[in-house]
């Protein structure tokens, strides 16, 4: 009952992926992605999106290629699996989803990997990136626990699901934290506690925004994004992705 609860109020049901895409998707370690590369790239980026969001929206939304652009990278994002489950069962699909991507893409190229996680996005991505750590972690939007989501009466009644603040000291990668001063449905005190349960340094940038980052704010939040790679990123030849990722698709 309270899984219940929790997926129809505090974070809803998401739409149905597309069956007719006007775009192509590929098969990375068995999870459907949007892939959008650059011949001269030296990176990946592993980008989770938020729980009401499809491949679709981030496809026609310009974001990938604006990132794959500014950071010189290759950009991955797997779409979530349609809600079948509740509770714990549903992460459970979501997060292998990812997690089969990234650990494809750790294992079978030699170029960094970085991971991006947007709103609920951040949760799946330090669920899911843990066992081999990324090159850099960016949190956008993120929440410290789905319990501090919850009205304070539901509390105690809660299953601890996502529980950022245990998992983000689990990492010592590079770490940016980007939130929304106006966010009003993940409130800034998410970000403060996620920068102070890291046990590393954790850059922070708050922006007079909501819980949606606008194109403005999204300019802001990839140079950001740039600058941490280009700060960490060793220095390695550019690969053929475009053909790398043709291949094994």
């Amino acid at each position: 009952m309270i899984d219940w609860i929790l997926d129809r109020y505090i974070y809803p049901l998401r739409p149905k992926p597309s069956t007719q895409r006007s775009f192509k998707t590929y098969d990375v370690g068995g999870s459907e992605c949007l892939v959008v590369t650059r011949q001269d790239a030296s990176c990946w980026l592993l980008y989770c999106h938020g729980n009401s969001v499809t491949i679709d929206d981030l496809h026609a939304s310009g974001i990938p290629r604006m990132m794959t652009e500014q950071c010189r990278c290759n950009f991955v994002a797997p779409e979530f699996p349609a809600k079948v489950h509740t509770g714990h069962d549903h992460d459970v699909a979501v997060q292998s989803t990812v997690q089969q991507a990234y650990h494809y893409l750790c294992e079978n190229s030699n170029a960094p990997v970085y991971v991006v996680g947007r709103s609920l996005g951040v949760g799946v991505a330090l669920a899911a990136c843990h066992k081999k750590e990324p090159a850099g972690l960016m949190l956008v939007s993120g929440f410290a626990s789905i319990r501090n989501l919850a009205p304070s009466w539901l509390y105690y009644f809660i299953p601890d699901r996502y529980n950022n603040v245990k998992k983000i000291n689990q990492y010592s990668c590079p770490t940016v934290i980007v939130h929304g001063r106006n966010d009003s449905l993940v409130p800034l005190e998410n970000a403060v506690l996620l920068k102070s349960a890291a046990q590393h340094d954790v850059q922070s940038h708050i922006l007079p925004m909501g819980h949606n980052p606008e194109p403005k704010d999204w300019s802001l939040i990839i140079s950001y994004c740039s600058k941490m790679m280009q700060d960490s990123l060793p220095v390695v030849s550019p690969l053929p992705f475009a053909e790398y990722i043709e291949t094994q698709a």
